[in-house]
């Protein structure tokens, strides 16, 4: 590991813990069987708490004052025409950076979009241009655009967008550095579309985006243009790329549950060999 970037207050932690531990092993010889029993289960608990709480003040850019929710104070708490989007985005990409600098979380989920879609429902950018005018057409509508030219131009500067989102939470992520690198480094950010085609609710080419190293098992700055792939190959991809063996995606059961898809036609048992390192 790289040197800690609050020093002392990693000395502090290793003072608490080792004065703990030391207790609690010149007590251990007088307790009974039962009690040194409990005893273990506690010293267990402190030894994992001990390693939690060093990973994070080894890894956190700024351990003591990087922690902190950012600030929502952008964010309109009542504003209902899209333009809270915006500023609640970037307080989104931000919440997930810093969960992942301090080791709070270690997986995120984001989707642009919420039900209502349609002629008048659906994720509006009001703050987007097109022929020098701000539209508010919403996102729904204008993916199911018939290929009317000003509909679709609208649908990219709307999906342009959306990829800036994912550049800024990469660009938060290689600001925080580790050991190796950088956060993004050891991170994978994958973005997708459900369908590949609007208009017909198609389930073939699908865009996909990934960002990130995931620790160096993808290799970066390409543009793969594949043949005839499923698309549950990314995420068996991703999953191997944390060190995680998934034979078949999606799984015959989950906690005892049968999923109805995993015999379905974007069943898969491979990983996309074209992307990795």
């Amino acid at each position: 590991m790289s040197a800690p970037s609050n020093p002392l207050a990693l000395a502090k932690q290793g003072a608490i813990t080792s004065f703990l531990n030391g207790a609690f092993t010149s007590l251990r010889p007088a307790l009974s069987a039962h009690d040194k029993q409990v005893l273990d289960q506690h010293l267990t608990q402190l030894r994992e708490y001990e390693t939690s709480v060093t990973t994070r003040m080894m890894s956190s850019a700024t351990p003591t004052t990087g922690c902190g929710a950012p600030s929502a104070a952008t964010v309109p708490p009542d504003a209902e025409d899209g333009s809270e989007s915006q500023p609640f985005s970037k307080f989104i990409m931000q919440t997930i950076s810093i969960a992942f600098n301090c080791n709070m979380n270690r997986v995120a989920t984001v989707s642009f979009g919420y039900p209502g879609g349609g002629g008048v429902g659906g994720l509006r950018m009001p703050w987007l241009t097109y022929n020098k005018a701000s539209f508010d057409d919403p996102l729904h509508f204008v993916s199911h655009n018939n290929g009317n030219a000003a509909l679709v131009a609208k649908y990219a500067l709307m999906n342009q967008w959306i990829i800036s989102q994912m550049a800024l939470l990469m660009d938060l992520l290689k600001a925080i550095p580790t050991a190796t690198g950088t956060m993004l480094d050891d991170t994978v950010i994958y973005l997708t579309n459900r369908h590949g085609d609007g208009n017909g609710h198609t389930n073939y080419v699908l865009p996909a985006i990934i960002g990130g190293g995931g620790g160096g098992y993808f290799k970066s700055a390409r543009n793969v243009v594949l043949g005839k792939t499923s698309p549950t190959d990314v995420p068996i991809s991703i999953g191997r790329s944390m060190g995680v063996d998934i034979p078949t995606f999606p799984l015959p059961s989950f906690n005892g549950v049968a999923c109805p898809s995993a015999n379905g036609p974007y069943a898969s048992t491979t990983e996309l060999t074209q992307i990795k390192a």
